[in-house]
């Protein structure tokens, strides 16, 4: 499952290019510290903004991820699938008789489970 953006994502969709790490002072406090002290830097603002679009479009693809990652409503494997469609074709589910088929009920089950926003 993809895990939520975190300030370093933020960083690098700002300025994929820059090069920088973060430091652990003797204190134990992080720091981040940029090797080219030439570049501009993003402000702890313009990061914090940043990762906040990026949350806002992951939350928003948090149907697509239940889809196929969580519990018994999820998507079966790509091989199971091909064989539900074979076996539908193989007993003439076909036309508008293949809405009553083992894999159109199971995706439209999983669809229903977890709507598109």
């Amino acid at each position: 499952m993809e895990p939520q953006p975190t300030n370093i994502d933020a960083i690098v969709a700002l300025k994929p290019n820059a090069k920088w790490r973060y430091a652990v002072n003797s204190s134990g406090t992080t720091s981040l510290v940029w090797e080219d002290e030439s570049e501009t830097q993003p402000t702890d603002a313009e990061i914090a903004t940043k990762l906040a679009e990026l949350t806002t479009a992951w939350n928003a693809k948090l149907y697509q991820r239940n889809r196929v990652s969580l519990g018994t409503t999820t998507y079966p494997n790509i091989s199971t699938q091909l064989d539900q469609l074979y076996h539908d074709m193989a007993d003439g589910k076909l036309g508008v008789a293949a809405t009553t088929g083992s894999w159109y009920v199971g995706i439209t089950s999983v669809k229903t489970a977890n709507p598109k926003p």
